[in-house]
């Protein structure tokens, strides 16, 4: 069957567009300005759609089934995301002049964890997935999922008592772990997954409203309990729900936008560059908006930043692929 499903590269763009919009509200969110709450936290779809769609990609395109044993499969996966992440980690250590506070055992466990820049983790947790992939795609059944949906909850639920330097949050890897396994077994029997979805698509539907409707509401009910950055996080039960949900959603609904699915799939096509890219423009707008002591309100700095960062992101996405493509990559 085909390897390619429009849908979900649509779904993609929504992704790296909410990626963009969950750092961009970041800081006022954590302020407490309610519209920006909002946007964060309907956006919280995205880096659990990546994990999915990565896992969905794999298995659907018999990616380990067609290569040439374990190794070709791990060099093939290494080499789609590690020259892009060595590249980026100079880039953002030069920005961000972590040497000057580190030693180079420091910086290299950053590296290894992806935290030499706050977005960067996704690279080393999906490397560990690919590692253990062909395991990983024996445990993608019925049961697989709802285990990993167990172990999923369970470890999101810890970060609120035990945050461990190196596996609180999102350089947990048990806190993703169940949207690679769910999309490992979607990609199974996936037409005839599809097609019985049909018949459920009016409780999808409602679904989706009350998963975002807990996603929307948590800061507002427990901000005061917890801490307010674990509560805006991607890491939790109800984002789970909301994700799952919004890919259901996606399947059953028609989506006939002509001229947003055009832009969501350029945005799908370099969605890795721009992930990879736009803290740094991000941070120097905020830089320059900082220095000139500008005092915009809230919708126009949200959808003025969103303009300029995804625009620029997605021009060097475009002018790195092209230089990829010339040496070969």
């Amino acid at each position: 069957m085909s390897t390619r499903y429009e849908k979900f590269d649509i779904l993609r763009g929504f992704a790296i567009i909410g990626v963009v919009l969950i750092h961009i509200t970041a800081p006022l969110a954590t302020d407490g300005e309610v519209f920006a709450i909002l946007i964060n936290q309907m956006s919280r779809f995205a880096v659990p759609i990546f994990f999915f769609l990565s896992g969905w990609g794999l298995t659907i395109a018999e990616s380990f089934t067609k290569s040439e044993g374990y190794w070709d499969f791990l060099k093939a996966r290494f080499l789609s995301v590690f020259p892009q992440y060595i590249i980026w980690n100079f880039i953002y250590l030069a920005y961000s002049d972590v040497w000057s506070s580190q030693n180079l055992k420091e910086v290299l466990g950053a590296f290894l964890l992806g935290t030499i820049y706050n977005h960067l983790y996704f690279v080393p947790v999906i490397l560990i997935l690919y590692i253990f992939y062909p395991l990983l795609l024996k445990a993608a059944n019925k049961a697989g999922v709802l285990f990993s949906l167990l172990i999923t909850i369970i470890s999101q639920l810890s970060d609120v008592w035990v945050q461990h330097e190196y596996f609180y949050m999102n350089k947990n890897i048990l806190n993703w772990i169940f949207y690679f396994i769910f999309g490992m077994w979607f990609a199974k029997n996936f037409k005839e997954k599809t097609r019985h979805l049909q018949k459920y698509k009016y409780f999808i539907w409602v679904g989706l409203v009350l998963s975002m409707s807990l996603v929307l509401l948590t800061p507002f009910l427990v901000g005061d309990i917890f801490d307010f950055n674990l509560v805006l996080a991607s890491t939790r039960p109800t984002v789970i729900f909301y994700s799952t949900m919004l890919v259901l959603f996606m399947i059953v609904t028609p989506f006939h936008q002509q001229k947003l699915n055009e832009i969501l799939l350029k945005l799908s096509k370099y969605s890795f560059y721009i992930y990879l890219s736009h803290y740094l423009f991000l941070n120097i707008w905020r830089d320059i908006y900082s220095a000139i002591s500008w005092n915009w309100n809230e919708l126009l700095y949200i959808l003025f930043s969103f303009l300029l960062v995804m625009g620029i992101s997605y021009l060097v996405g475009v002018l790195m692929r092209k230089a990829e493509k010339k040496i070969g990559l």
